[in-house]
């Protein structure tokens, strides 16, 4: 670059993917919108003081970016959108004391960001700023920041503390949410956060510090409506019944994990997501009352409530996860609604008890594991949208006796019906084209219901398996 460049222009060195090395020269003045976007090899970048401003995502999607040097200028104060998004290979960052602004996703999705030191001038974290940096660990808001936006640190995973100034006056939605590692949040003046009995940022409930076994939460803490249970708020805690205000909108990751003496559970109409093992291991719990608005519960959600007995998913739901309720000994009776289209794997596992298990029309796929080792299971519908038995699908149901695959099913995976040592009858339509391996190992007793001339008929015969036509 000319020793007298001043001004690098929006979107100059765009997509230049085999560009490895930028000297600036000490003239520069500005680098504009776009201006290194998606530059993939480009490992270090060293900004002189001279520059000002630097445009929004300058260096977005520098994937193999490692250090930058930002410039240190009195007139260089706001880090703009998306200035470094994906920067996935920055480990640290240091960002200029003159900086009194960092604007919405500047660094976001940099996922291997562990380090970052934000300026002593700082004001204003905009939102989604840390969004994904999936490595970070601590940070250090300093005092005088005022705002901290909607979902600023929201998914960092790894995240375990964070200290926060008493001079932050507005905190976005969700700014904290999705840090199930995250044990420690530090305040200047703890009771602005928060009273005796709650730890709260911003509506969202961080931790429980009360003592009572009854629990009623209430709608406001510091004039925040109170819409989260944050990762492990009530975690081992001995309560026996909560009571959730109506403006609850989410029950965070492993929220009441390990509640042992929660029985009962009312979860107000409003409520939308339910998280990864938000009550896993409440063995005490017998019922829990979904409202109509739940659309996502999260993997292993109620892993290991060996006290529940039956379960109805909310209409809207459209997608069962894995695990959800694996190790629930009580189980007697499922209604999975027509809007599920898809069932995860080992979804029902080691639900010992099951008896009856009601799938509505709608459903796609009975999925690898998902009703293994139900040794009650005597019956189960399956709808006509259905095309896919997948592997190991009823492996170990001792006691089903009669299967009825709807026209439609295409396929039949390895091991499904393995075990199955009550099977007598199982009805395979036309329609399916492959059958796995020991689809009927070991289950001696089941005669195969089909039409000649179908994959069925040929699979039975190759097997030794009786088969009695349909046609």
């Amino acid at each position: 670059m000319p020793s007298s460049l001043m001004k690098i222009g929006s979107s100059v060195f765009y997509g230049c993917h085999s560009l490895e090395e930028v000297v600036f020269p000490q003239s520069l003045t500005s680098i504009n919108y776009r201006a290194f976007r998606g530059c993939k090899s480009l490992k270090i970048l060293v900004i002189p003081n001279s520059v000002e401003s630097i445009g929004e995502e300058a260096f977005a999607e520098c994937s193999a970016l490692e250090n930058i040097t930002l410039p240190k200028n009195p007139k260089f104060t706001v880090v703009s959108k998306y200035l470094l998004f994906e920067a996935k290979m920055l480990t640290d960052l240091t960002i200029p004391n003159s900086v009194t602004e960092l604007q919405n996703d500047a660094f976001a999705s940099c996922d291997n960001l562990a380090s970052v030191n934000l300026p002593e001038n700082l004001k204003i974290i905009g939102h989604n700023v840390f969004n994904k940096c999936i490595s970070l660990n601590t940070v250090l808001v300093p005092t005088g920041t005022i705002s901290l936006g909607e979902g600023a640190f929201a998914m960092c995973t790894n995240l375990v503390q964070i200290v926060l100034p008493g001079t932050i006056t507005s905190i976005g939605n969700y700014a904290l949410s999705d840090c199930p590692n995250l044990d420690y949040i530090v305040d200047e003046n703890y009771n602005k956060w928060g009273d005796d009995t709650y730890f709260a940022i911003a509506g969202i409930i961080f931790k429980y510090n009360g003592m009572d076994s009854d629990v009623i939460i209430p709608d406001t803490i510091n004039d925040y409506p109170v819409i989260a249970i944050g990762s492990n708020a009530f975690a081992d805690k001995d309560i026996t019944n909560i009571v959730l205000p109506k403006t609850i909108r989410e029950i965070g990751y492993s929220a009441f994990y390990n509640c042992n003496k929660l029985t009962s559970i009312n979860l107000p109409e409003g409520v939308t997501r339910i998280k990864m093992s938000a009550f896993t291991n409440c063995k005490s719990l017998t019922e829990i009352n979904l409202p109509q608005s739940v659309t996502v519960i999260e993997s292993g959600a109620f892993n290991g409530c060996e006290s529940l007995t039956h379960f109805v998913f909310p209409e809207k739901m459209k997608e069962v996860a894995s695990n959800v309720f694996d190790g629930c000994d009580a189980l007697e009776h499922i209604t999975i609604n027509e809007s599920v289209m898809k069932i995860g794997t080992e979804s029902f596992r080691y639900c010992p008890n099951l008896q009856v298990i009601t799938i509505q029309e709608g459903t796609l796929m009975i999925p690898n594991m998902g009703f293994k080792d139900m040794f009650n299971l005597t019956e189960i519908s399956i709808p006509s949208t259905v095309t896919h038995i997948a592997n190991n699908a009823f492996q170990g149901c001792l006691s089903l006796e009669r299967v009825a695959l709807p026209e439609g099913v295409l396929m039949i995976g390895h091991y499904a019906f393995t075990n199955c040592r009550s099977l007598k009858n199982i009805i395979i339509p036309r329609s399916v084209v492959s059958i796995g391996d020991h689809a009927f190992l070991r289950s001696e007793r089941v005669v195969i219901n089909t039409y000649r001339g179908s994959k069925a008929e040929e699979y039975a015969k190759e097997n030794g398996i009786s088969v009695e036509y349909l046609d």
